[in-house]
């Protein structure tokens, strides 16, 4: 939601700004929201983030390791 406001936004402000530049951003625009909304659907799969949660465990992990090895090092 956030970046489909930021791009309209931006839009607006591109036509109050430099109308010549807002044309060319207003041709890109369609491809702008393709990949926003591409994204928003990878972001509310739920078996993703799972995923994530696994590696951030892992992170974690390697993190707390690192740390005692520094400790007795």
């Amino acid at each position: 939601m956030q970046a489909m406001v930021m791009s309209v936004g931006g839009l607006v402000i591109a036509f109050v700004i430099g109308w010549k530049f807002a044309f060319v951003v207003l041709g890109i625009f369609p491809f702008i929201m393709i990949g926003i909304v591409i994204m928003a659907m990878c972001t509310m799969s739920k078996g993703k983030s799972s995923y994530y949660n696994k590696a951030g465990a892992y992170a974690e992990q390697a993190l707390a390791l690192i740390r005692v090895v520094i400790a007795f090092g």
